[in-house]
């Protein structure tokens, strides 16, 4: 499909596949559906990659990727563009690129602040101030110093789809096993369950530091048995998994931007359990269970309810599919595109401007 008015596009993104992460597997999807509809798409990365068939395929694709450029190659990359797209922000970018007469656009994916330094606040400030922005839900566009559109993440529906396999387990949860995650939560309620008698399965799927910490939980509270520790797996294999599993379990501690993980479990027919905080309830609509964060009782609770009810889950499959139509890339990459077309260059605000903001922060 091509686009009624094409676009040279610059993606400026720090970290992109075979990095493996959200912010990486969004700019691809994203890169792909635009090369597909007529863009002209080149990626500018900090990424290295060792497989030259990778890119290969990216060209084929229609996308042409340029690890590490150097200050004058991201220059003469960024004059040949129409417009630059920064997935996420890159500082890395803003010296060569700033100063090129290119619409600047910001695409948000997580939170900016307060991470770094003073001078690294100040220039991220300064760039969304001088920039169109977009954030990815309505949870993140409260941490920004700018008004943001909401341009929500979509998930790879090429591999997460329905698939004809027996939903023979029961909760899975997919991700870092990080204590942010709050995979240690979800251990303890299986133990607060297994006193009642109900002890459902439990597959994990991702590693990290917390591993052993996690297993050595799971012993003391005698529910070992229960789990199966699958580490990090590729990404249809993930798909697989979801499609064998009754309920998502998203039980972060932190408040997630957004979840992906959300979407795509819902496109594999899971009903999700999540945490209420920052953006998963806007990934996950009315199609799950929501628990305060942190509150072993409140998870406990929703686990009890969504194993148990079965008409619930039916009613929550029942909505997914519709809900998640806001969210399918198409839908998305049309968004995208919009927002692109925008082109009235927004970097007119000047130092002033953003020195009055700061005072008020």
């Amino acid at each position: 499909m091509t686009s009624p008015s094409t676009q040279r596009i610059l993606m400026v993104s720090e970290v992109y596949p075979p990095a493996i992460g959200g912010i990486e597997t969004i700019g691809q999807i994203i890169a792909h559906r635009l090369a597909a509809r007529g863009h002209t798409v080149v990626v500018a990365t900090r990424t290295p990659c060792d497989d030259p068939t990778f890119d290969q395929n990216e060209a084929r694709l229609g996308v042409r990727v340029v690890r590490r450029p150097g200050m004058f190659a991201l220059l003469r990359l960024g004059w040949s563009a129409q417009v630059i797209l920064n997935n996420h922000l890159s500082l890395r970018a803003l010296g060569p690129l700033w100063l090129l007469p290119r619409p600047w656009f910001v695409w948000v994916h997580t939170y900016l602040f307060p991470m770094g330094g003073r001078l690294s606040r100040w220039l991220k400030r300064l760039a969304l101030q001088r920039s169109r922005v977009a954030a990815v839900s309505v949870a993140l566009t409260q941490h920004l110093p700018v008004p943001a559109e909401v341009l929500p993440d979509t998930w790879r529906a090429d591999i997460f789809h329905p698939r004809s396999i027996a939903r023979e387990r029961d909760l899975v949860f997919v991700g870092r096993l990080v204590s942010d995650k709050g995979v240690d939560l979800l251990v303890a309620a299986l133990g607060q369950l297994a006193r009642d008698g109900i002890r459902p399965s439990l597959t994990v799927i991702g590693g990290g530091p917390e591993d052993a910490a996690l297993r050595r939980q799971a012993d003391d509270l005698g529910v070992s048995t229960q789990i199966t520790f699958r580490g990090p797996l590729a990404a249809a294999a993930v798909a697989d998994e979801l499609a064998r599993h009754e309920i998502l379990v998203v039980p972060s501690r932190w408040a997630e931007p957004f979840g992906i993980v959300v979407l795509e479990g819902l496109a594999c027919g899971c009903v999700p359990v999540v945490s209420s905080g920052g953006g998963l309830p806007e990934a996950l609509g009315a199609c799950g269970e929501l628990f305060t964060n942190g509150d072993l009782a409140g998870l406990t609770a929703a686990l009890r309810r969504v194993l148990s009810d079965g008409d619930l889950r039916a009613r929550h499959r029942q909505a997914a599919s519709d809900h998640l139509q806001r969210f399918a890339p198409d839908t998305i990459v049309a968004r995208m595109e919009a927002w692109l077309g925008s082109t009235t260059d927004s970097r007119t605000a000047g130092i002033a401007q953003v020195n009055e903001r700061l005072g008020k922060s």
